[in-house]
C-alpha cells in the first residue's frame, strides 16, 4: 500500500460520464472529504459529481476546490446566497450533464459497489426509471444502528425508539397504480430519492417542491413514469444524527427547506402537491382516478394519525435527540 501522503493518479476525463453525482451542501466540512474518499473508491467509475455549495461558512469550498485539483471528475459551484436545501438539490440537477443522475447528501456512504450495482439495473432494464439498494441506518462514525430482530426496524442509537425503513421491493410492479400505493403508503424514509434516476425522467417531474418532507413528491410523480429497480444488498448507508433536518424544531426546519418562504401550511401543500402528481404523466384516465382516490384515503389516514400518534411514532429522530441547536459543529443535512 503506497504512504497515506502520496497522491492518486490524476484522472483524465475524455468522454462524457454516463452519471452525475450531485451534491448539494451547506457547511459540510465534517462530512465531505469521506464522501469523496467513498465515491471516488467506488467501482464504477464513468461519473461526475457537481457540487452546488449553498454559500457555506465553513471550509466548505477549500475542501472541494482540494478535491477538483486532483480529480476532474469534481466540479464545484457555489452560489451568492443561501437558496434554501429544496432550491439547492435542484440547482445541483440542472448543473448535471449526464444521462443518469444521483442526489449524494454529504453525509451519506455507499458499499464499493453500489454505483455498479444500480446502473446495471438500469443498463438490464429500460423501463426502469429508478435504481435504489437496500439501506442500512448508520452514525456519523459510520456504525450501523442496531435492528430490531422482530421487526427489522433500525433502534435509534441511546434511546428505544425505532425507525422503520421502506420495503425493498418498493415500486418494482410494473402497474403504476400499484406504484403509486406503494410510494404513499408504504414508504417512509423515501430513500429511492437517493438512488439512480434517469435523467429524462426526473426532468419530467416538478423536482422537488418547498416543504419538509418534499422528496415523496418527486418519488410519487417518479412512480408514475416508471418502475423502480432494486438491488437487495445493503450498500446504501444512510447516516441519521443530531444535526439532520428532521430534528430540527418545525419554524427551523421550513427555514432551512427554503430562505425566503416560511409562512404556509405544510400539511396543504403537501396534499396539493401530492394531488397534482398524475397530471401530465403517461397513464391512462383509470389510473389517474385510482391516484385521487389513494389521495384521498391518504388525506383521512394522515389526519387520523396525526390525532393519534405520539411525536416518538411520528418523528422519532427530532423525539429522540430534541433540537438540531445541540450539534456543536453546525453541520446540517439535507435529509
Amino acid at each position: 500500500m503506497p504512504p497515506a501522503n502520496v497522491r492518486k493518479p490524476r484522472i483524465i476525463m475524455t468522454h462524457n460520464p454516463r452519471l452525475s453525482i450531485g451534491v448539494p451542501v451547506y457547511n459540510g466540512e465534517r462530512f465531505l472529504p469521506a464522501l469523496f474518499e467513498n465515491l471516488t473508491a467506488q467501482t464504477f467509475r464513468d461519473f461526475e459529481i457537481v457540487v452546488s455549495d449553498n454559500a457555506s461558512t465553513d471550509a466548505t469550498p477549500l475542501i472541494c476546490a482540494e478535491w477538483a485539483s486532483r480529480d476532474p471528475r469534481i466540479r464545484y459551484h457555489r452560489n451568492s446566497s443561501n437558496v434554501g436545501a429544496c432550491a439547492n438539490f435542484n440547482k445541483v440537477f440542472e448543473l448535471a450533464q449526464a444521462p443518469l443522475f444521483k442526489w449524494a447528501a454529504c453525509d451519506d456512504s455507499y458499499g464499493p459497489t453500489y454505483l455498479e450495482a444500480c446502473v446495471r439495473i438500469m443498463d438490464n432494464n429500460p423501463d426502469v426509471v429508478l435504481s435504489q439498494t437496500d439501506v442500512i441506518c448508520v452514525d456519523d462514525q459510520g456504525i450501523p444502528f442496531e435492528r430490531d430482530a422482530a421487526t427489522g426496524h433500525f433502534i435509534i442509537p441511546g434511546t428505544t425508539l425505532r425507525y422503520a425503513i421502506d420495503p425493498i421491493d418498493v415500486g418494482e410492479s410494473s402497474s403504476a397504480l400499484a406504484r403509486f400505493y406503494d410510494v404513499l403508503f408504504r414508504c417512509r424514509s423515501n430513500a429511492q430519492i437517493f438512488g439512480i434516476i434517469r435523467r429524462d425522467a426526473l426532468a419530467r417531474t416538478g423536482l422537488l417542491p418547498n416543504f419538509l418532507g418534499s422528496e415523496k413528491a418527486t418519488v410519487l410523480e417518479l412512480a408514475l413514469l416508471g418502475r423502480f429497480g432494486q438491488d437487495r444488498s445493503p450498500l446504501f448507508h444512510r447516516c441519521y444524527h443530531p444535526g439532520i433536518t428532521e430534528v430540527k424544531a418545525k419554524s427551523e426546519a421550513k427555514t432551512y427547506m427554503s430562505m425566503t418562504e416560511t409562512a404556509y401550511s405544510r400539511p396543504v401543500r403537501m396534499f396539493t402537491t401530492f394531488l397534482a402528481s398524475p397530471l401530465g404523466k403517461p397513464v391512462g384516465p383509470l389510473t389517474k382516478l385510482g391516484c385521487f382516490a389513494l389521495l384521498g384515503l391518504r388525506s383521512v389516514s394522515f389526519l387520523f394519525r396525526s390525532t393519534l400518534q405520539s411525536e416518538a411514532k411520528s418523528w422519532p429522530f427530532r423525539a429522540a435527540w430534541g433540537s438540531a441547536k445541540k450539534n456543536p459543529s453546525g453541520t446540517t443535512s439535507p435529509h
